[in-house]
C-alpha cells in the first residue's frame, strides 16, 4: 500500500500558544505507534495556531486539535476567527455530496471548549476552581457504542487540566446538530462537566487529555515550571495525590491506547478505502 497511495496527512493544531506542555510530544508519539501498525505512510505536519496564527486548508485527511491555556471565551482574538472558519469549512466540506473523501477532526480540552461554544452544544465558562488531576469519566449509553471508547469499562479514568469547562448542554440544539454526548465528569465542582462528544460521523472531541499517558504527565508534574504551578493552583496534596495515580497507572494506560488511536485508525481506514474503490 505504501508504493500505491498517497501517504495519509495528518495535521497538528498546535493551541498551547509556546506554553510547556506534553501534549504535542505525545499526539507525535500516538501517530508514530500508529505507522508501526499500519501498512500505509503517514506524513504529519504541525501549525502553530495561536502563537503564529497558522491554519491549515483543506489539502489534510485528519486533523488533531490541541488543547491549551487561558480562555476559551475570548472573542477578540484574530487567531480565533480564523480558527472558527477553518472549522466552518470543514463542515462545509463534509456535507458536500460531491467530497467523497471526507476529513477527520479530534478536539482535545481547549479545543472541544471552543468547539462546544461555536456550535452552541453548550455553556463554556469559568470554573470555580482549576480541574487537575487523574479522574474517573463516566460514559453514557452512546459513549459506551462509540468506536473510540471500544473495549473500555462503563467508568474510564484520564487526565483532566482545565480553568473552564462545557456544561449544561442544549439538548435541542445537539438533536439539530446531529451530536451526542459520549461522556460527563464523574463528580463535578458545580454542574458536571460534558467530557466527550460525537459531533458528527467525522468529528468528535474530549474535555479531558486522551493523549496523555504516564510518562509525558510525570515529566510535567516533575517540571519546575509545571509543578509550581500546579502547587499553586492546586496545593500540594492534589500533586501528590496525581504522583500516586501515577505509580499505578493502568487506567489512564487504557485511555490513552484506546481513544485517540481508534479515532485515527478508523479515520486512515475510511480514506483509505475511498482510495481502493478509486483504484479499482
Amino acid at each position: 500500500m505504501k508504493n500505491r497511495y498517497k501517504p495519509i496527512r495528518i495535521v497538528i493544531l498546535d493551541l498551547y500558544e509556546g506554553v510547556v506542555n506534553q501534549g504535542i510530544d505525545a499526539l507525535y508519539r500516538i501517530i508514530d505507534s500508529i505507522k508501526h501498525l499500519k501498512d500505509i505512510e503517514i506524513e504529519v505536519k504541525r501549525f502553530e495556531v495561536r502563537k503564529n496564527n497558522e491554519i491549515p486548508g483543506l489539502d489534510f485527511d485528519i486533523y488533531l486539535s490541541s488543547g491549551g491555556p487561558g480562555s476559551p471565551i475570548d472573542t477578540n482574538q484574530i487567531w480565533e476567527k480564523d480558527y472558527f472558519e477553518w472549522v466552518d469549512d470543514i463542515c462545509r466540506y463534509n456535507e458536500s455530496v460531491e467530497n467523497e473523501s471526507k476529513k477527520f477532526v479530534f478536539f482535545i480540552c481547549h479545543s472541544f471548549q471552543l468547539a462546544c461554544r461555536h456550535f452552541n452544544l453548550a455553556h463554556v465558562s469559568k470554573r470555580s476552581k482549576n480541574a487537575f488531576g487523574i479522574y474517573p469519566i463516566s460514559l453514557t449509553m452512546e459513549g459506551k457504542k462509540d468506536l473510540i471508547f471500544s473495549g473500555m469499562s462503563d467508568e474510564i479514568w484520564a487526565v483532566d487540566s482545565r480553568d473552564y469547562q462545557a456544561t449544561l448542554p442544549d439538548m435541542a440544539q445537539l438533536q439539530k446538530f446531529g451530536a451526542t454526548i459520549l461522556a460527563t465528569e464523574t463528580v463535578g465542582i458545580q454542574e458536571n462537566a460534558i467530557m466527550a462528544i460525537r459531533f458528527n460521523r467525522y468529528m468528535a472531541g474530549t474535555q479531558f487529555h486522551p493523549e496523555a499517558n504516564d510518562e509525558g504527565l510525570m515529566r510535567y508534574m516533575n517540571h519546575p515550571e509545571s509543578k509550581l504551578k500546579i502547587l499553586s493552583e492546586n496545593g500540594e496534596q492534589v500533586w501528590a495525590e496525581t504522583m500516586e495515580k501515577l505509580r499505578n497507572p493502568e487506567g489512564i494506560k487504557k485511555t490513552y491506547a484506546t481513544v485517540l488511536p481508534l479515532f485515527i485508525m478508523d479515520s486512515i481506514d475510511q480514506s483509505c478505502q475511498i482510495k481502493v474503490d478509486h483504484d479499482l
